[in-house]
């Protein structure tokens, strides 16, 4: 550390034309000038001597200068490897940008706020799908039973089985993200391994939020006519095709809401999250790997979500709606969700081929550490 500490001295002054702290003359006994030597360098980098630097000298360069100059040893790079790895990583601007976030960023927001990003990209497409749900169940099956009591058992129905699944998942969801929220929030030392733990974790979260969000549209599309039956009774007059149409619309409106969940929670989660969690020091290839198998898990919603929009028309045109008001809202829908996943897809691609070189192993060329993630660009080309 004492070497790297001369390197970024030297650094300094190639950058600004002189040394970052002055010399100092000896005019005292040597033991004297050594203890004042010592004492300035415990007391750092003056404030006024970084602005000596270029005023167009990258950020991200800064920044390693700082860390390297550190008055605490323990805070400076632990090797020359690591210090020559920040020093290559600020040659990819790109790469610093999802890393270190400007201040009053959105990305830095949420980095400061995860628990109320991870909220809101779960809940948000899962609320509009909900509203729209709603209306076309009451249009279209609720409206037109027999039975008079129908209509205020299907309003008891969503004032509880709505919160109670929102509430429900988000447990769920914000149970397994706890720890990637409270790694973001508290400044604890972690080890290495804890690190590639919540690493991992958060990119996972896109799937989870997912699979919480199809299983419970799933069962709530046997829970609302089974309910309406047993308070009604035969007097509702459901019939087969009343159960079928409540699974089928819970089902594609349960779609539309999971991979848009799914699509907004993993770019939250490349974009920021997992940035946020990257650290100079490590070295193992896994990270790099579960990049890779995520870019597969979205290139599968993403043929998904490109064909929810012909499922639903296929499914609404077959039971033969009433309402077409409500079908061709939902129609649309489907086709923004497969836009706005588009959208994302190519944001997620992008950030994982980038994350690729920050993650890679020292020894690995930024080349062979992206090689494996474009390999899908084909894919999605193709798609």
């Amino acid at each position: 550390r004492s070497d790297l500490y001369s390197l970024g001295v030297m650094l300094f002054e190639l950058l600004a034309g002189q040394r970052p702290m002055p010399d100092l003359t000896m005019n005292r006994s040597w033991n004297a000038t050594l203890k004042a030597y010592a004492d300035q360098r415990r007391q750092g980098v003056a404030a006024e001597a970084w602005r000596l630097l270029p005023a167009d000298c990258p950020r991200h360069l800064v920044d390693s200068l700082r860390v390297c100059l550190s008055a605490n040893r323990d805070d400076r790079p632990a090797t020359a490897g690591q210090f020559a790895r920040q020093l290559q990583l600020c040659l990819q601007p790109r790469v610093q940008s999802l890393l270190k976030p400007r201040t009053q960023s959105w990305q830095a927001w949420a980095r400061q706020h995860p628990f109320a990003a991870i909220c809101a990209t779960g809940l948000i497409p899962n609320g509009i799908c909900s509203a729209l749900n709603i209306i076309y169940n009451f249009r279209e099956i609720v409206s037109h039973l027999k039975a008079i009591d129908a209509l205020p058992v299907f309003y008891r129905q969503v004032a509880i089985i709505n919160p109670v699944a929102f509430i429900l998942g988000t447990i769920l969801v914000i149970r397994f993200a706890w720890p990637v929220i409270a790694a973001l929030t508290q400044s604890q030392p972690r080890t290495l391994a804890e690190s590639y733990e919540l690493q991992k974790r958060t990119l996972k979260l896109g799937d989870r939020v997912a699979w919480v969000s199809g299983v419970e549209w799933i069962v709530s599309g046997f829970i609302f006519p089974l309910w309406l039956h047993a308070e009604v009774g035969e007097a509702a007059g459901l019939t087969l095709n009343h159960y079928v149409h409540f699974l089928v619309s819970q089902i594609i409106c349960g779609l539309l809401a999971a991979t848009q969940s799914f699509f907004l929670l993993t770019t939250l989660s490349v974009h920021v999250l997992f940035a946020g969690l990257v650290r100079a020091d490590q070295d193992s290839p896994e990270p790099l790997a579960w990049l890779r198998a995520l870019l597969a898990r979205v290139g599968w919603m993403y043929h998904l979500a490109m064909s929810l929009p012909f499922l639903a028309i296929s499914a609404f045109v077959l039971a033969d709606v009433r309402e077409s008001a409500p079908f061709l809202v939902m129609a649309a829908l489907g086709f923004g969700s497969f836009a706005i996943s588009y959208r994302l897809f190519g944001v997620i691609q992008s950030d994982i081929e980038t994350l690729a070189v920050a993650v890679s192993p020292v020894q690995e060329t930024s080349v062979s550490a992206i090689s494996g993630a474009t390999s899908s660009r084909s894919f999605r080309r193709g798609s």
